[in-house]
């Protein structure tokens, strides 16, 4: 058994790269990595619970729901097997949220809400504006509600099939939905299949079916001059710009890619003509 969490970590660096042997000690101590690195030589009193974290992650399950905590536009989002592991590129679609809209008062609502992780972020960076978070999922808003109280912000919730419990109209409508193919399972990574809620993955009809019924009714619930957010998969934009044009023709509507150059956002501007 190791003496120290240095000889801990070069045991651990047998069955995992550098940066998840650092995360999980960082999480189970609360450490930063300065205070990683200070506490290197210090005894070891907890190597079980180490050794079988590190185990389970050797295994295929994501480190995220191993340590039960993500990392997600600098803020700690509680996570396990309910909801899927907030992704980087979604910080993006954040940036894009922020940086379009006023930070006065604004009506918001995220639907597939998951976690929580865009509807807590939103309301965390923009206190004044008014968020709504719905999902499908009892067991997705019971996350979404703890990861509310836990980042200290004032959320309204609801269970709804996408608009099905929905009063109201809005500013902005945001949403991460699932959309992948259930013919796209033999190039997806094995942890994810085994460990992440399919309810939050796979979608019907290519992968279109939640933007289809997002569509169906967004001009009842998206303001004049409103903007509405969705993020997609690499090769859904052309098709899913389309589906949201044929529900607003009248808006403005763009496909926007991620720092790698990947089509990886959709952006409806329900702009109206003044008269």
């Amino acid at each position: 058994m190791p003496n120290n969490y240095f000889e801990a970590r070069q045991w651990a660096f047998s069955y995992l790269a550098e940066a998840d042997v650092n995360l999980i000690l960082m999480t189970q101590h609360q450490w930063t990595y300065s205070q990683l690195i200070l506490h290197l030589r210090d005894k070891i009193e907890d190597f079980a619970d180490f050794k079988a974290a590190v185990l389970r992650v050797h295994a295929g399950e994501p480190v995220q729901y191993v340590l039960g905590s993500a990392q997600f536009f600098g803020r700690d989002f509680m996570v396990d097997e309910r909801v899927l592991i907030p992704r980087l590129e979604t910080e993006e679609l954040i940036e894009l949220i922020l940086n379009d809209n006023p930070i006065t008062t604004q009506k918001v609502l995220d639907i597939g809400t998951g976690s929580g992780a865009i509807a807590v972020t939103l309301k965390s960076e923009r206190p004044e504006w008014q968020v709504l978070a719905s999902d499908i999922s009892p067991d997705a808003l019971a996350v979404a509600k703890q990861n509310a109280t836990t980042n200290n912000v004032d959320l309204a919730f609801t269970l709804s099939d996408v608009f099905a419990n929905i009063t109201g109209t809005y500013d902005i409508i945001v949403s991460n939905p699932p959309y992948i193919a259930t013919s796209e399972t033999a190039i997806m990574d094995q942890n994810v299949l085994e460990y992440e809620p399919h309810l939050a993955l796979f979608a019907e009809n290519d992968g279109l079916a939640i933007y289809q019924a997002i569509a169906q009714n967004l001009a009842q619930y998206l303001l004049p001059n409103g903007r509405a957010y969705f993020e997609i998969g690499l090769h859904q934009g052309p098709t899913v710009a389309a589906i949201m044009q044929a529900s607003l023709p009248q808006a403005q509507v763009d496909i926007i890619k991620d720092l790698s150059s990947h089509d990886r956002m959709i952006r409806v501007f329900n702009k109206q003509e003044k008269e």
